[in-house]
């Protein structure tokens, strides 16, 4: 019974660990964020300059 006890103790000691915060997911997710807006800012502005008004 004693046995029953300590595996359940150990497993909440387990769920209950403190963990360091996820630093490579975080900049994964700014790293895939800045690319996607970078291609996105270069397909405007080409957009904007190949389809400006043209000169009076």
């Amino acid at each position: 019974m004693a046995d029953d006890n300590d595996q359940v103790k150990a497993v909440e000691d387990e769920e209950h660990e403190e963990h360091e915060p996820p630093r490579g997911t975080l900049l994964i997710m700014i790293g895939y964020l800045i690319v996607t807006v970078t291609l996105w800012m270069q397909a405007y502005l080409t957009l904007l300059n190949n389809g400006g008004l043209p000169p009076l």
